[in-house]
């Protein structure tokens, strides 16, 4: 923390941003390469990452900030690509500059010359010489470039799987979300239903006592022939009732028995027996 408090008073002091960044990488590495626990290394990282967005909107202005990694390395590859294309044409150059003071060493009218030509051959090889080298330590930058491009698309295109994933997540969400509430409206307006029945059943069952008070009086003022009859009509009465509340049977049948005796009840236990063998 210390190390990183440093740099960023250079950052603020405007000092120079190539050796910042360099220091900032370092400062990286030696992060990986120590033992933190889970909590300390996100925070110093989360730190040094700041750094580098501050030093880079030092640098580069406040549009740092909208260039993402990948663009910055497709940036830098551009420009290693054509700093490349002109080394190769100066070594092309030194070369050939070479291959014509050599064979001028053989033409040489004297001595003298000759000698002249051999110390320009001897500079000429020199230059020849980094120049190659660093072409070398170019090319070996370019496929370490092309490299960390390849890891950077792949990370870019994984952002992206994950970011449409999350998106589509989102969406079955909101799509469940609405299958819901619909579910529940439509469970609130069958229930609203039900009790409007329920209570139009009630209403009905209160009057049905009444009549079958009525229904009992004629039957015990009717002929000894016709009971069995009357007592059909009642056992369908019983069957209408327990159609309509098998939940309730037991109520149900005692209601009717108060009505029409101990027969009806007998039917009603005869019934309860016949539904639970189904």
């Amino acid at each position: 923390m210390e190390e990183l408090a440093e740099i960023e008073k250079k950052i603020e002091g405007n000092a120079k941003f190539k050796k910042l960044f360099e220091e900032l990488k370092a400062l990286q590495r030696k992060v990986k390469e120590t033992e933190f626990t889970k909590g300390h290394r996100r925070r110093i990282w989360e730190k040094i990452d700041k750094a580098f967005k501050a030093a880079r909107r030092r640098h580069f202005g406040d549009e740092a900030e909208e260039i993402t990694p990948l663009q910055r390395l497709e940036k830098r590859y551009a420009g290693l690509i054509a700093a490349i294309e002109r080394m190769e044409r100066s070594v092309e150059r030194e070369r050939n500059d070479l291959e014509f003071q050599e064979r001028r060493i053989s033409q040489a009218d004297n001595q003298l010359e000759a000698e002249l030509r051999r110390a320009k051959v001897n500079m000429i090889k020199e230059r020849l010489h980094s120049k190659e080298e660093k072409l070398k330590d170019m090319l070996k930058t370019k496929i370490e470039l092309e490299q960390k491009r390849e890891k950077l698309i792949a990370r870019e295109e994984e952002r992206k799987r994950r970011a449409e994933m999350a998106r589509k997540k989102k969406e079955a969400a909101e799509a469940a979300r609405k299958k819901i509430e619909e579910e529940v409206q439509r469970n609130k307006e069958k229930l609203a239903a039900s009790v409007e029945q329920q209570e139009k059943q009630e209403k009905k069952d209160e009057k049905q006592p009444e009549a079958a008070e009525e229904k009992n009086e004629e039957a015990h003022s009717s002929k000894e022939a016709s009971s069995k009859q009357d007592e059909g009509s009642f056992l369908e009465a019983a069957g209408v009732l327990l159609a309509e509340s098998l939940s309730d049977v037991v109520d149900t049948a005692k209601a009717i028995a108060e009505v029409v005796g101990d027969k009806i009840e007998d039917a009603v236990d005869e019934l309860m027996g016949k539904d639970e063998e189904e």
